[in-house]
């Protein structure tokens, strides 16, 4: 028989008492059993060799269920992306209305729509008051008394002609003639 030293025999005491621990407690016991038919395939352990195809069944099942889970979830997230983009879509052809409303035709709508984006707003109705503030529409021009201004405003009277039927030009002219200088002059 061989000999062993004193420091072997307590190392080896130490490993058998070890294994016997692992062995007794259930967490550890499958795990040291895995190992010794990791090192030793052709030993049968039968806690190991029969629950195998339990345990794959298991996992299957467990990444079926995951994998179930997922789908479902990037469902549920597709489907809330989906409600708020028809929601801001509403919004935003409900602005569009507010907008051609207060008179914006397809060019202003979209020269609006650009300021928006290149400000960050969201909203036609915030957008507006400050868009008109920073583009004010232009000043109407008007003419100082030409009368080829055809779309200006028009003189309200029309000069009385009876006395140039008459024959009383001269008279015809004295109340014409100052009432065409004060329009010139005013702008009217």
């Amino acid at each position: 028989m061989p000999e062993i030293s004193e420091a072997q025999l307590r190392e080896y005491q130490n490993i058998d008492a070890f294994v016997r621990r692992g062995l007794s407690d259930p967490k550890t016991r499958r795990k040291i059993l895995e190992v010794q038919k990791h090192h030793h395939p052709e030993t049968a352990i039968p806690e190991i060799d029969e629950s195998d195809p339990l345990r794959e069944e298991i996992k299957t099942l467990r990444s079926e269920w995951q994998q179930e889970r997922e789908d479902r979830a990037a469902k549920d997230a597709e489907r809330e992306e989906q409600t708020r983009l028809a929601q801001l879509s509403s919004k935003w052809t409900a602005g569009q209305a507010v907008a051609r409303k207060k008179g914006y035709a397809d060019e202003g709508l979209a020269k609006l729509e650009k300021f928006m984006e290149e400000q960050g707003i969201l909203s036609h109705e915030a957008a507006l008051p400050y868009y008109e503030q920073l583009n004010p529409p232009p000043v109407p021009v008007t003419s100082n008394g030409s009368r080829w201004d055809f779309f200006g405003p028009q003189p309200s009277e029309a000069p009385d002609l009876k006395l140039l039927y008459e024959g009383h030009d001269e008279q015809w002219l004295n109340t014409v003639i100052p009432d065409t200088l004060n329009r010139v002059r005013n702008g009217g």
